[in-house]
């Protein structure tokens, strides 16, 4: 609730990948039309042009000592279909997780005006972001088409055309990742700090909304983390990039490693804090009670039999539900939050492996 007394409920601004489907009428009834509307928008055209040119251009003029890059460059290139469509489905996600803290959020004790008020903030960063640096892909590819064109055909009309296409369509979309990326860093903390749960010892979890919001950022992790499809053409084709456009793939790289696994640990870390911070308020509301009684036992023998034995027991019964709530894991491992976890880290390895093995 508001000062005023109204009741607040999360609201999220949505990318162009979600919402330009929406306004199309015929995409716009149900979620399958969107994404139905999302792949003819972002994903026809793209894609088109990059099978045309990778096909007709680039297939068969592949020097020998590049030819992996036969596989490794369609790999990267199911991104350019992919990608728009996987960001769409992150925001799907977003929408359904604050759809429930909307439902269950002020009865768990979460603060849902400083939710939306850090939600707006990044909200409003979107294209000062996205901009930036989706077009660095571009700028990379034109400081070095001269050298790139010993390898794979980008220099003249058409192929300068496609190739821009392709790279400031993916540079778009990688770039709204990141963004994304920035949007959980920067919410989780708000949420973590205003948040009073009302913690219980007895209860599975906490908070189940942090369940929820847990396994959300990493699915987005898995999905973040398919941008690494373009480490292979990146590294094979880096040495014969120009110095600037070898540092902005080295930075996409290292960001591509950092951002799948960041997803992970970072929310791990915050919830585990968040957890451990409301268990030990918990333990601490035990404290007086079990210092009272510790304080009458000391002069047990003052008191009458039945007294001093109701006293100790109580004290042991006390004793007893602090062990447990002290033993309780503030982070437990669910074997679906493995297997996404060991996905988000494991994808990076296998592709970076493929780019070694054929490499020749």
């Amino acid at each position: 609730m508001t000062a005023g007394g109204t009741a607040v409920s999360l609201t999220v601004w949505v990318t162009p990948f979600t919402e330009i489907p929406r306004r199309i009428p015929f995409f716009s009834a149900n979620r399958h039309r969107q994404r139905l509307g999302n792949l003819l928008t972002f994903g026809l055209a793209p894609t088109l042009a990059f099978w045309a040119w990778f096909l007709f251009d680039v297939q068969d003029k592949i020097v020998g000592d590049f030819s992996s890059l036969r596989l490794a460059i369609p790999l990267a290139g199911s991104l350019i279909t992919l990608a728009p469509l996987l960001m769409q489905h992150g925001e799907f996600m977003e929408e359904d997780l604050l759809a429930e803290f909307n439902r269950e959020g002020t009865l768990e004790g979460w603060d849902l005006p400083a939710i939306q008020h850090r939600l707006n903030k990044i909200d409003r960063l979107y294209y000062h972001i996205v901009l930036p640096l989706g077009l660095l892909a571009a700028v990379a590819l034109l400081a070095s088409v001269a050298t790139v064109d010993s390898i794979i055909p980008v220099r003249g009309g058409w192929e300068t055309a496609a190739g821009l296409i392709v790279v400031t369509h993916f540079g778009l979309t990688a770039a709204s990742g990141a963004w994304g990326f920035m949007k959980a860093l920067a919410v989780i903390p708000a949420a973590a700090a205003t948040v009073r749960l009302r913690w219980s010892p007895y209860r599975s979890t906490p908070s189940k909304l942090i369940d929820k919001a847990y396994s959300v950022l990493q699915v987005m992790g898995v999905i973040f983390s398919t941008g690494t499809l373009m480490i292979p053409v990146l590294l094979i084709i880096r040495e014969h990039l120009s110095a600037t456009s070898q540092v902005i793939v080295l930075i996409y790289v290292a960001y591509l490693f950092a951002g799948g696994l960041g997803f992970f640990t970072i929310p791990s870390i915050y919830i585990y804090r968040l957890l451990e911070r409301h268990k030990e308020e918990a333990l601490d509301q035990l404290a007086p009670q079990m210092e009272a009684l510790v304080l009458r036992l000391r002069h047990a023998d003052r008191l009458p039999l039945d007294e001093a034995a109701r006293v100790y027991y109580s004290l042991q019964a006390l004793s007893q539900v602090r062990g447990e709530m002290a033993a309780q894991h503030s982070l437990p491992p669910p074997m679906r939050t493995l297997t996404r976890s060991a996905t988000t880290l494991v994808l990076p390895i296998l592709i970076a492996v493929f780019q070694v093995v054929t490499a020749d």
